[in-house]
């Protein structure tokens, strides 16, 4: 995909900003449903820093592109900066998303520069990591679970990676409802996008997130255990429950059975450590907890607070006195956010305008809500 027009001289400057405006910064794609990796240059690489403000062809739109297929690191499910609305302008989403990939590939982003917290800036570690990414999109082995890409990472554990997975199989599939006596209305099947963890222990709670999840009954399968039957929560989008006591250790597919079909996770696996005597006797807790957060204040409403605990899950919810938002966590101990990310952040900056607010804030998952609660300081500008 390349963004290439001749003018005419003497084309006025209104008309070249409109062109372009039109061109760079607005979503690339009209047609940005059909995007994908062979829209991108075959000898495309990252070669320039890149940083929030900027605007640069086709550079960002590649970069959030690629920050786009983790859910981890995803830019936006819709609008500007989204798979279908990808754009040449470096915002603050894109900021947010470059700093969360930075985090998550640390080890080979920010250590070897000895750089503690992520810059959002496309510097040269991560243009290395970006490229590597993007050679495995050309070939088609982007996620495997063999490699250093943002699933494998997340699905990493301590015994069972080296175990055969248990793949989904039952005895039932589903099938399409009919309506009427001479129209049948064939229903698209469910389709499961990803966990609150890919790690979990035998007793914990967690969800799967998808779409098509029937209302009231849906047959959960791990690998080929079945589960039991769960309702949907969020309009058909999310299911809660809680892994067996007594599984087994090891890698297992998931599997969905209702009424408008069949689905599963393919290569896509929860890592599941059974209990044993010792720690189920400790009665060991799920509940998300909170330990402490960097900084502790901040100025900008685009600088990222991180904050660390235990069980946190993928997908989290970040209670604050400025409001709730969603937060996400790779390694279970760790989560990032932007201050503007708080609902009522604008609110309380036209309030508090060169003014200090504590904001107090716990995590709420699946496993529960932290007792622990930690307090964040905004500083407000004066403008």
């Amino acid at each position: 995909m390349r963004i290439s027009q001749k003018l005419p001289k003497g084309t006025p400057k209104n008309i070249l900003t409109t062109l372009l405006l039109v061109n760079l910064v607005l979503p690339l794609a009209l047609h940005g449903a059909t995007f994908g990796i062979t829209d991108i240059q075959s000898d495309f690489v990252f070669n320039k820093n890149l940083k929030q403000g900027e605007t640069v062809a086709p550079d960002v739109s590649y970069l959030q592109y690629i920050l786009n297929q983790s859910e981890d690191t995803k830019v936006a499910e819709t609008g500007a900066g989204s798979l279908t609305g990808l754009t040449n302008f470096f915002g603050s989403k894109t900021y947010s998303a470059v700093s969360r990939f930075q985090e998550k590939y640390r080890e080979e982003i920010l250590t070897p520069a000895n750089i503690i917290n992520p810059t959002g800036i496309v510097g040269e570690n991560t243009r290395k990591k970006l490229n590597q990414i993007l050679r495995l999109l050309f070939v088609g082995t982007y996620p495997n679970s063999s490699g250093s890409t943002p699933l494998a990472s997340s699905l990493s554990t301590s015994a069972s990676n080296s175990a055969t997975p248990k793949l989904f199989t039952s005895g039932t599939t589903g099938s399409n409802s009919t309506t009427g006596n001479t129209q049948s209305t064939v229903k698209r099947p469910p389709v499961i996008t990803s966990f609150s963890a890919f790690k979990v222990f035998s007793g914990q709670f967690m969800s799967i997130f998808g779409t098509q999840f029937h209302p009231t009954a849906n047959t959960l399968y791990l690998g080929s255990e079945k589960i039991g039957s769960y309702p949907s929560l969020d309009n058909g989008t999310k299911i809660t429950f809680q892994v067996p006591q007594g599984l087994d250790t090891g890698s297992y597919e998931v599997g969905i059975v209702n009424s408008y079909g069949t689905a599963s996770t393919g290569n896509l696996y929860v890592n599941v450590v059974k209990q044993t005597t010792a720690t189920s006797t400790a009665t060991q807790s799920f509940t998300p907890s909170l330990t402490t957060l960097y900084p502790n204040s901040s100025k900008n409403m685009n600088d990222l607070v991180y904050l660390y605990g235990d069980n946190f899950s993928f997908n989290n919810t970040l209670e604050t006195s400025l409001g709730n938002t969603i937060v996400r966590s790779t390694n279970r101990k760790t989560l990032s956010f932007m201050i503007s990310e708080l609902p009522n952040y604008m609110e309380a900056f036209k309030k508090n305008k060169g003014k200090s607010i504590s904001v107090t804030m716990r995590i709420r998952n699946e496993n529960g809500l932290s007792k622990e609660q930690v307090v964040h300081v905004i500083n407000f500008p004066n403008t």
